[in-house]
C-alpha cells in the first residue's frame, strides 16, 4: 500500500534532500516501509504543480525534489492533509484523527490533523519538508 509521508529536515541544498531524507527514513525499514521515493504519486504535493501524477517509479534525482520540498512554513493547508509527519529528532507522528482504508476523512479529523501538525510544524522552524511516497 502507498502512502504519503511528509519528512521534514533540516534545510539543505537540492542535491542533499535525498540522503537527508534517506537517513531520517531509515530506523523504520521493515517497520512503516519497505521502499520509499520522494514525490511518487503525491509528486508536487507541497507546491500544488502536478508534475508527473501517480508516478511511483524511481526517477532522476532533479525531478523528484524539485515540486517536492519546501519550506515548513510554506507546507499546504490541503483539504485532506498527510497524516504522518517524520521531524529532524527521528520521531514519526501519526496525527489523530486519521482515517483507516475503511473510511474517509470527515470535516472534524482534517481539523485535528490541521491542529496537530500546526504544532508539530512550530517547533521546526526553517526546517524543509518534502513529500515521501511510502510503500509498505
Amino acid at each position: 500500500m502507498h502512502r504519503p509521508v511528509e519528512v521534514i529536515h533540516l534545510a539543505v541544498g537540492a542535491g542533499k534532500v535525498e540522503a537527508t531524507v534517506e537517513r531520517l527514513l531509515a530506523p523504520f525499514e521493515g517497520r512503516e516501509w519497505d521502499w520509499w521515493t520522494i514525490g511518487g504519486r503525491w509528486n508536487g504535493y507541497p507546491t500544488g504543480l502536478d508534475l508527473h501524477p501517480n508516478k511511483c517509479w524511481p526517477v532522476g534525482h532533479d525531478e523528484r525534489t524539485v515540486g517536492n520540498t519546501v519550506p515548513v512554513a510554506g507546507w499546504p493547508d490541503n483539504e485532506i492533509p498527510i497524516n504522518e509527519i517524520v521531524t529532524p529528532d527521528g520521531v514519526w507522528h501519526k496525527l489523530s484523527g486519521q482515517p483507516t482504508w475503511q473510511t474517509k476523512w470527515t470535516p472534524a479529523m482534517v481539523e485535528t490533523a490541521r491542529r496537530d501538525r500546526a504544532i508539530i510544524h512550530a517547533a521546526w522552524p526553517g526546517c524543509q519538508a518534502t513529500v515521501v511516497d511510502l510503500h509498505d
